[in-house]
């Protein structure tokens, strides 16, 4: 339906016509949390939580035993029937249709860098890109891929597609985007050279980041033209790394 979703530590909450609702209560701490279908599932620190958004009451599947208690740091939907969760380095997909679930294990990972941990899933698509503390790789449906462009800019944050297309990254020592049409990487401007950045959101013009020392807003072409800091009234180190994941719409499935 179109409303944004949000959550705190325990409580997710529903935002739309400019009313917010708390809708749901979690016992454990809520991670991340995702669409599909008529279904809500959320990653939790005891496990995967399935809701129906009908009725918002808790579904479970047998299928997903193997999974029972362990900590589930990230989420997301890809496509109308399969997910992907995280659990520390390890990788899984859930397909949701046929009931079944693959463990990817570790092996896909570089073993000059374990041990290792899985910081972000990103659906793109043909697709999945995987945010790691010592960058991004990519898995197209046959291979995982480490993306050696990444390995300089650190642990990954966060990972966005603008509005034009662009894939916009934001790492550990900084943000880079890629150029639609071409294989070439921009590197952002930082406001402040060593500030960390903490997330990524975008808009029809353009997206924002926040970092360590505040807001900066950027245009889809890469310039950065707005930026708030304590001046502005904001407080340093106010944003956390993450925060962004646990903002969603209705209709991101």
């Amino acid at each position: 339906d179109g409303a944004l979703w949000f959550a705190d530590d325990h409580k997710l909450y529903r935002s739309n016509n400019g009313s917010i609702t708390d809708v749901l209560n979690v016992s454990s701490q809520i991670n991340e949390f995702a669409f599909q279908g008529e279904r809500l599932w959320v990653a939790t620190s005891t496990g995967l939580e399935i809701y129906s958004l009908k009725n918002l009451q808790q579904v479970t599947f047998p299928y997903l035993q193997v999974i029972a208690g362990k900590t589930i740091d990230h989420i997301t939907a890809d496509g109308p029937n399969r997910l992907w969760i995280s659990s520390g380095y390890q990788l899984f997909n859930i397909d949701a249709v046929n009931q079944a679930m693959r463990n990817f294990g570790s092996e896909w990972l570089v073993s000059k860098f374990l041990p290792a941990k899985i910081t972000r899933l990103y659906d793109k698509e043909e697709l999945l890109l995987i945010g790691t503390d010592h960058g991004v790789y990519e898995y197209d449906g046959e291979r995982i891929r480490f993306n050696h462009f990444s390995e300089k800019y650190g642990e990954s944050l966060d990972i966005i597609t603008a509005n034009d297309g662009s894939q916009w990254f934001a790492s550990a020592y900084g943000v880079v985007r890629t150029v639609p049409g071409s294989n070439e990487k921009q590197v952002m401007e930082m406001i402040v050279a060593n500030s960390r950045p903490a997330c990524l959101l975008s808009d029809s013009e353009g997206v924002w980041l926040a970092s360590s020392v505040g807001l900066s807003y950027y245009h889809l072409s890469g310039q950065l033209m707005k930026h708030y800091s304590s001046s502005s009234g904001l407080i340093n180190n106010e944003f956390l790394p993450g925060i962004c994941n646990v903002i969603r719409r209705a209709e991101d499935s």
